[in-house]
């Protein structure tokens, strides 16, 4: 889990793993992204999307898996 602080304004550096505190908008499961495979699907549990936020399997704009 990442928090960026160009996307958190009250943070002055980036935070990760346990720093990342609720309410931050942060990136989680990225590293699953490198399989092209990985997707979602109606079998996902919805409370997973709850407790993970957001950023679930997703990346922000204008960073990429490298």
């Amino acid at each position: 889990m990442i928090a960026y602080n160009s996307e958190n304004k009250h943070v002055l550096r980036d935070h990760w793993g346990y720093e990342v505190k609720a309410g931050m908008q942060s990136y989680t499961w990225t590293k699953l992204l490198f399989d092209k495979a990985t997707s979602t699907s109606e079998f996902d549990d919805p409370k997973l999307y709850g407790a993970a936020g957001k950023g679930l399997l997703k990346l922000p704009s204008g960073k990429s898996l490298v």
